[in-house]
């Protein structure tokens, strides 16, 4: 994962954390967290370690070239979560890896709830930080444990991929390519439920081809590899395919010391199939492993292949409930924007949906659109951050009234006398 690291050794509380933080999001007034080196036990915090809003930070679970990331917890709620922290001033000094968060907050807030797709909290901000609230998945990265295991049998590889291709589902109804598919952006939590994480080179598709080269060479599509101009769904495909490859045997379909001759190999789809793969999965990965994209299965034909359909997927009544995105119900509940929240337009001109002028023309239009249904999904987000703000407050205000209620003595026996 490019952002996420190998887990190193614990340090110190994160030295970014200071001075007065803010909660980035909707409309309004941001409300204050405090943010200070230290929190003395008895105030929730836990000594020696740093508090950002309701979060108490934690030991480092990696540290990277564009930030650190900690395991934190909601000292109201006791949830565990992670903490990625980057740099303010790196962002200036790099206009496209600003852009690129930029992109990663907005993608990951278009992506609300779905088991297989990492979970986005809240945003924080200090003077010198930013400060991403996510999911956290403590069994860690699904490379690490293709490491330790060498390959999985065929019937714990098909529920990592029906997994992963649900989670893509989900991403591209929304529009949303994910182009960096690969075990290093697949994390584990608790029984095993993968998650797609790491959307830094995630962009939103509407009708048109993609033209940025980006990804791991190992993994990205012959198209990509050719500079040419790409489908980002069907690339998407070829990533999975090349993960399913690597799941079942523990090796890369493509491979060689020599990069030039590694690209060759990726450009004319030249690779073996083991003995070892199975009859069923064989015609599977030849379909998605095909160099050229007009031929290659869809992510609707992988979904219907008799393999992925042998056996029901383990999260099946999460994935059949029904999705409001773009549904038809959505477009007739759907009412013109005629003031929009500035930081939800941000949010839409990072997903590349054009300047301010031309967003709110949309918006405000009687016909639905797709702009509005992804400002729609904005501010549902930010809604159910502000109740969940809410209930955090009205049990901190609960305990503190509770603390100041002298507990009466029990009433006395009475008496037998």
């Amino acid at each position: 994962m490019a952002d996420v690291p190998t887990p190193t050794p614990d340090a110190a509380a994160v030295e970014a954390v200071s001075g007065a933080a803010v909660e980035v999001g909707g409309g309004g007034e941001p409300p204050s967290a405090t943010a200070a080196p230290t929190v003395p036990a008895g105030d929730g915090g836990r000594e020696g370690h740093a508090r950002i809003g309701p979060y108490t930070l934690g030991r480092t679970l990696g540290t990277g070239s564009t930030c650190k990331v900690k395991r934190a917890v909601n000292e109201t709620t006791g949830e565990v979560v992670a903490i990625k922290i980057i740099s303010k001033e790196l962002l200036r000094k790099k206009p496209s890896l600003r852009r690129k968060i930029q992109r990663e907050i907005a993608v990951m807030k278009m992506m609300r709830s779905h088991p297989n797709v990492i979970d986005f909290y809240e945003l924080y901000e200090t003077d010198g930080h930013l400060l991403l609230v996510v999911e956290y998945c403590p069994h860690g990265e699904l490379f690490d444990r293709l490491i330790t295991r060498g390959f999985f049998p065929p019937d714990e590889a098909l529920d990592i991929f029906q997994q992963v291709i649900h989670g893509l589902k989900y991403c591209h109804k929304r529009l949303i390519c994910h182009r960096d598919i690969k075990p290093e952006n697949l994390l584990l939590a608790p029984d095993n439920v993968v998650k797609l994480v790491d959307f830094g080179l995630a962009t939103m598709a509407v009708g048109n081809l993609l033209e940025t080269a980006c990804g791991s060479a190992h993994y990205a599509s012959p198209e990509i590899i050719s500079g040419e101009s790409y489908d980002g769904y069907l690339s998407d495909v070829w990533s999975c395919g090349v993960l399913l490859f690597a799941l079942l045997t523990g090796s890369l379909p493509f491979d060689d010391d020599n990069f030039s001759r590694l690209l060759a190999k990726v450009q004319a789809a030249r690779f073996t199939l083991p003995s070892s793969i199975p009859n069923e999965v064989r015609s599977l990965l030849l379909g998605m492993l095909t160099a050229d994209p007009r031929s290659r299965f869809s992510l609707e034909d992988v979904m219907a292949h008799p393999w992925f359909t042998s056996r029901r997927p383990r999260l099946s009544a999460c994935y059949d409930v029904p999705d409001p995105f773009m549904s038809a119900e959505s477009a007739a509940n759907s009412l013109p924007v005629l003031n929009p929240n500035p930081v939800y337009l941000g949010h839409l001109r990072a997903l590349g949906w054009g300047e301010s002028s031309v967003l709110k023309r949309k918006l405000a239009a009687s016909e639905h659109s797709l702009e509005r249904e992804c400002y729609r999904t904005f501010e549902k987000h930010y809604e159910q951050q502000e109740d969940k703000r809410r209930v955090r407050r009205d049990v901190a205000v609960l305990e503190s009234q509770l603390s100041d209620v002298a507990l009466a003595p029990p009433p006395a026996a009475p008496s037998c006398g």
